[in-house]
C-alpha cells in the first residue's frame, strides 16, 4: 500500500508559522583539529574562529572535547569573546572538568558528571558542555605550558536566531534565563597558599554587575594529612553593599561538595575514599600519602600530605549576584555554628578575619569558578576577569 502525503498551501503555511515566530532551528558551527600545540613562546594554534551572522541574536559555544598524548595535562585553552584582547576564559581541560590532579593515583580515572562534563579515556578524553555566550564573535586558541604535543580537539556551538523565544537569553536548568549580553567568565586562583583563618576570595564581583554562579571546582594540597583546613564557612554575599548575615553555603568543604568529612570515612579509618561524580557535585580525587608515596594512615606524621579535587554545580539552583558581591571560604574556621554572623565588617567594608581555628594548617588552593556576569547598565563594558598565575610546568 502506498500512502500519499498531501498538504494544501494553507496547511504548509500553518506548519511553517511556528518556525518564524519562535521555533526556528539554530545554526550549528564548529571545528575539529589534529595539530601540534606549543608553548606561549610560539604563536598559539587557532581551533575555532567564528563570527555571528547578522540575523542571529547571539551564539553559544556548547561542546568541548580533547585528547592527545600522555603529557596533555600541559594544555591551556584560551577563549576570546567578542574581540576582547585578553581571554575571559583560560582553562586546562582537566581542571575545567573538576579534576585538579589528573596525573596522580587516588582519583577517578573515568567519570561523567550528569552529562555536563567528564573524562572518557585514559589519555585525555576530557569533555564539557559549559555554554559560552557571545554576541559578535568567538575565537578559541590552544597552547601548552611547556613543550610540544599532539592534540585532537572538537569544538561545536550554535547561533540563536533573532525574533525567536530563545533570543531572550540562555535558559539554565533552574529555569533562570541568563541575558544574551552576559558573559561566562572563569575566575581562577592558581596555586596560592592560604594560612589558617585566611579568607579565600573565590569570587569578587564589583558593584554595577550582576551574575549567577554556574560551577565551582577546587583542588587543594596540605601538610600534614588530616589537619582541619576543610572546616570553615563558605559565605555568599549577593550584593557588594550587604554586610552580615551572609548566606551560608556550607560550614565545610565537605558540605559544599555534597560528601561527608574527608571524602567519607577515609580520614577516620584510613580506608579508601568514596569518590563520586554526580550531576550536582562530586569528589574526583582524594589522597593521603607519606613522603615515600605510600598510603598514610592516622595518626598522620608531620611529613604526610593530603590532596583533594572536587566540584559543585549551581545551575539547578540560582546563586545570584544582584549588584556585585562575594563568594569566600574561611580556612579552618572552627565557629561553624555561627558562620552567618561571626565575621564583623570593618570601616573599609572588608570582612575582618575570624578569631579562632581548628587544627588547620596552610593549604595550597587552585580554584575555578565559572560565573555568568553582565553589567546592570548595558552600556558598561564586561567586568575584568579575575585570574592568577599558571602553575609552572
Amino acid at each position: 500500500m502506498i500512502v500519499r502525503l498531501v498538504a494544501s498551501t494553507a496547511a504548509l503555511c500553518t506548519l511553517a508559522a511556528p518556525l518564524a515566530s519562535g521555533f526556528a532551528p539554530p545554526r550549528t558551527f564548529g571545528n575539529g583539529v589534529l595539530e601540534y600545540a606549543r608553548n606561549s613562546t610560539f604563536k598559539a594554534h587557532v581551533v575555532l574562529n567564528h563570527t555571528l551572522h547578522e540575523d542571529s541574536a547571539y551564539g553559544v559555544v556548547s561542546h568541548f572535547w580533547e585528547t592527545g598524548e600522555l603529557i596533555n595535562y600541559e594544555l591551556v585553552i584560551d577563549v576570546f569573546v567578542d574581540g576582547e584582547g585578553a581571554p575571559s576564559i583560560s582553562f586546562q581541560p582537566g581542571m575545567a572538568s573538576g579534576q585538579g590532579y589528573p596525573k596522580e593515583a587516588g582519583g577517578l580515572e573515568l567519570f561523567e558528571a550528569g552529562g555536563k562534563m567528564g573524562k572518557a579515556s585514559q589519555i585525555g578524553g576530557w569533555y564539557n558542555y559549559h555554554k559560552v555566550i557571545f554576541r559578535r564573535s568567538v575565537r578559541m586558541e590552544v597552547r601548552t605550558l611547556g613543550g610540544q604535543q599532539a592534540i585532537y580537539m572538537v569544538v561545536r556551538g550554535f547561533e540563536v536566531a533573532k525574533g525567536t523565544r530563545a533570543a531572550e537569553g540562555l535558559r539554565l536548568p533552574s529555569g533562570f534565563v541568563v541575558p544574551p549580553h552576559a558573559k561566562l567568565q572563569l575566575l581562577r586562583i592558581d596555586n596560592v597558599t592560604y594560612r589558617p583563618l585566611d579568607t579565600v576570595p573565590l569570587v569578587q564581583l564589583p558593584s554595577g554587575y550582576a551574575g549567577v554562579v554556574y560551577l565551582t571546582s577546587l583542588a587543594t594540597a596540605t601538610v600534614p594529612a588530616g589537619n582541619g583546613y576543610t572546616q570553615g564557612c563558605l559565605q555568599f554575599y549577593g550584593d557588594v553593599r550587604k554586610q552580615m548575615p551572609a548566606v551560608v553555603l556550607a560550614t565545610s568543604l565537605s558540605e559544599l561538595f555534597l560528601t561527608s568529612d574527608r571524602a567519607c570515612t577515609a580520614h577516620y579509618k584510613g580506608g579508601s575514599p568514596c569518590l563520586f561524580a554526580h550531576s550536582a557535585g562530586g569528589v574526583l580525587h582524594f589522597s593521603q600519602l607519606l613522603s615515600n608515596g605510600s598510603q598514610a594512615r592516622p595518626p598522620f606524621p608531620a611529613d604526610s600530605r593530603e590532596r583533594m579535587s572536587a566540584y559543585r554545580f549551581f545551575d539547578d539552583e540560582v546563586l545570584g549576584f544582584q549588584d556585585g558581591g562575594w563568594l569566600q571560604w574561611h580556612v579552618g574556621d572552627a565557629r561553624s555554628s555561627t558562620c552567618a554572623s561571626s565575621h564583623d565588617v570593618d570601616t573599609s567594608g572588608y570582612l575582618r578575619e575570624p578569631a579562632n581555628s581548628t587544627s588547620a594548617a596552610a593549604v595550597a588552593v587552585r580554584s575555578y569558578v565559572w560565573v555568568y556576569t553582565w553589567p546592570l547598565d548595558a552600556e558598561r563594558p564586561p567586568v575584568s576577569a579575575q585570574v592568577g598565575r599558571w602553575p609552572q610546568s
